[in-house]
């Protein structure tokens, strides 16, 4: 991917993340020109071939990300993004990307829980785990867990800094 690409990417993906924090929504008027743009720029750039890659981003990037949205952990407009994020970096990059985009998210989520809550609740969080196996009781465990859960994070932030590191790595 060249540098003016990168640029252009990161540039909606910004724009993306603000809207994501301030509405909590990633809009389909940028995740679907974002995949055809993304397909287009890598047909001009390389022929079938470049706009083969770029499909197959697409794929793997519903793949990797299907799975998360089936269970509810993240909206269709972040599986859509990560869709037109794999159509601009190409099946080579979009599997890294997606593992660096899920830890940066598990950090962030981690973090955002912490601060809302308390922070030793991690710790706690872990030890009642801990003895919810030992005890065999994980039932009221992941009870407690729901009660205590706080909202979830833009997931669209997670998105935007796990691609500028990867952007930055390759």
């Amino acid at each position: 991917m060249e540098y003016t690409q990168q640029v252009i990417l990161l540039i909606v993906l910004a724009i993306v993340a603000a809207i994501d924090i301030k509405q909590r929504k990633i809009p389909n008027f940028i995740t679907f020109p974002l995949m055809i743009a993304g397909v287009c720029f890598s047909f001009i750039q390389g022929s079938y071939i470049g706009a083969g890659f770029s499909l197959l981003g697409i794929v793997l990037a519903f793949l990797l990300f299907f799975l998360p949205y089936a269970f509810g952990t993240l909206g269709a407009g972040d599986v859509k993004l990560m869709m037109g994020i794999g159509s601009w970096i190409g099946s080579s990059m979009i599997v890294f990307n997606g593992i660096t985009v899920m830890i940066v998210g598990g950090v962030l989520a981690s973090l955002s829980l912490a601060i809302k809550v308390h922070p030793t609740y991690p710790i706690k969080l872990i030890k009642g785990l801990f003895f919810a196996i030992i005890l065999k009781d994980l039932e009221n465990f992941l009870k407690g867990v729901k009660e205590h859960s706080t909202d979830s994070i833009p997931y669209g932030v997670a998105i935007f800094i796990g691609t500028v590191i990867t952007t930055w790595l390759y």
